[in-house]
């Protein structure tokens, strides 16, 4: 027995072997007849009316076949008695035969697989119906039959009655599932909210740190190009004085050279608003 199916046999061991159903296991003696209408309409309705006894996401319902309750066999001393088995069959395409016959009649889909599991201390393989909770995050219930077939009509939705039996659902059920269901979309959509919030949140924070660690990068950048400026300033005005005092130097040597020579001189300084310069440099070398 792999682990899936000693899974299996502890939630439904109980059941089994008390001949006794639950909220949880229903008990069937034979497998379903899916070849015909009728055998078909009687498994889609037990898997409907189990279906919409599941109370939260996660939910797990089983339908186990070949097994006789305790009205049927109420000595269980001996499992032989009691179980009878189902013979082994193709499971993958009773699965897609399955899938199929629930896509076809009900809606919303029901997450129904077939599992067979060996009895651990008989000869004998146990059919079961794994009917699981919805998968959306939230109630999916009530489900409902979208097309007819030999006696289920159209838009019946049915619950479990006491006994395992299955039956249509009265007004007041629909009622309660409808509105249990609207209590578990609104219960999930808060929590969707709490966990967007919180994701926010942590987005935010992380944004906040994101945002100081750049706002320290770029100070220091800033700092950095500040200080590589104010060097170049201080560079610039060694140079400029250095090319001044080259200008000074030359333009005193220019202008002692003759009047024509100072009047070019003269000139050029003047064009360019530097003639109080050349002044300042010359004066007293000759008179300007």
């Amino acid at each position: 027995m792999d682990r899936n199916s000693k899974e299996i046999w502890e939630a439904i061991r109980a059941a089994v072997e008390s001949g006794r159903e639950d909220d949880v296991v229903e008990l069937k003696s034979d497998w379903y007849n899916l070849s015909n209408r009728s055998g078909e309409a009687e498994f889609l309705k037990d898997v409907c009316a189990m279906a919409n006894d599941l109370q939260r996401p996660g939910d797990v319902r089983y339908i186990v076949c070949g097994v006789l309750d305790a009205d049927q066999c109420p000595d269980r001393t001996d499992a032989a008695d009691y179980v009878k088995g189902v013979q082994p069959g193709p499971v993958n395409k009773l699965n897609e035969r399955i899938s199929q016959s629930v896509k076809t009649h009900v809606e919303p889909y029901i997450n129904v697989r077939y599992i067979e599991v060996q009895h651990p201390n008989i000869d004998a393989i146990l059919g079961v119906l794994e009917i699981r909770g919805w998968s959306k995050g939230w109630d999916d219930r009530p489900y409902v039959i979208k097309k007819g077939i030999s006696g289920l009509r159209e838009s019946q939705i049915y619950v479990r009655r006491s006994a395992g039996v299955s039956e249509p659902a009265s007004w007041r059920e629909i009622r309660l599932l409808v509105e249990h269901s609207q209590e578990q979309r609104i219960e999930h959509l808060e929590q969707e909210k709490k966990t967007l919030e919180k994701n926010l949140r942590e987005e935010f924070r992380n944004a906040e740190v994101r945002w100081a660690e750049e706002k320290v990068a770029i100070e220091r950048d800033y700092r950095w190009i500040i200080t590589e400026l104010r060097k170049d300033k201080a560079r610039l005005a060694e140079e400029g004085e250095r090319f001044r005092e080259l200008a000074r130097g030359l333009s005193r040597r220019f202008w002692q050279r003759s009047e024509a020579d100072r009047s070019i001189l003269r000139t050029c300084f003047e064009r360019y608003g530097m003639g109080d310069w050349l002044k300042a440099w010359c004066q007293g070398d000759v008179e300007y």
